[in-house]
């Protein structure tokens, strides 16, 4: 399913090109436009790409309790839980945004001939990024794997955190692991299809054993 939605992505790119060709219209990557379609574009993929987590959540969950999920079943709640992950995303991202954009900036611009100044410039952004993204992966867990609103999503990532947080910091640093390992080749066959599912499921079910999730929410 990624795959079908980054080549859709593509393939609306590929429209635009043909668009602006037939109007005459310059196609470059520094134009405006072509940047503005870019965003666009890129704004699209990540929220199915949103949805996709949040299926693979279910389909993890269904899984843990014996019960096959089919590629149809896969597919519509996906759809369906598009913009609650989406929301979820964007906020995380805003926040890594307000943290990370004013740090960048002064870092190209001022501190980037200095010497070490690299070393801890991505050392910080590198601590915040996994910060923020351990601090609402449960968010994203309740709304993929428990089918919650928006707001019960938050309160149940802000209940967890309160009541496992230690125990939830050392299986997300094996989760981060893990996930880092999936870009290594041939050795990414065995992590994708056998521990990362195993490391993604001890995270459900500590949720769902750490905290009350309402039942009318499932």
């Amino acid at each position: 399913m990624l795959v079908v939605f980054l080549f859709a992505v593509i393939g609306l790119f590929m429209v635009y090109f043909l668009i602006s060709a037939v109007l005459g219209a310059e196609v470059s990557l520094e134009s405006i436009p072509t940047l503005a379609v870019l965003a666009l574009l890129t704004i699209v993929l990540l929220f199915f790409l949103s949805g996709l987590n949040g299926g693979l959540a279910m389909a993890y969950r269904a899984a843990f309790g014996r019960t096959k999920t089919s590629l149809a079943r896969f597919y519509s709640y996906s759809l369906s839980r598009t913009p609650v992950m989406f929301a979820i995303f964007l906020a995380s991202a805003l926040i890594w945004l307000f943290l990370c954009g004013p740090a960048i900036a002064v870092y190209y611009y001022f501190l980037k001939d200095m010497a070490y100044m690299d070393i801890l410039f991505y050392g910080y952004v590198l601590f915040i990024t996994f910060t923020i993204q351990l601090l609402f992966t449960p968010a994203l867990i309740s709304a993929g794997a428990f089918n919650t609103s928006l707001y019960s999503s938050m309160r149940n990532n802000y209940l967890f955190l309160k009541n496992k947080h230690v125990y939830f910091l050392g299986l997300y640093l094996i989760f981060a692991l893990i996930w880092l390992l999936n870009f290594i080749p041939l050795v990414q066959i065995f992590t994708i299809f056998a521990v990362y599912p195993i490391i993604y499921t001890a995270m459900i079910v500590m949720m769902e054993s750490g905290i009350k999730i309402k039942k009318e929410e499932e």
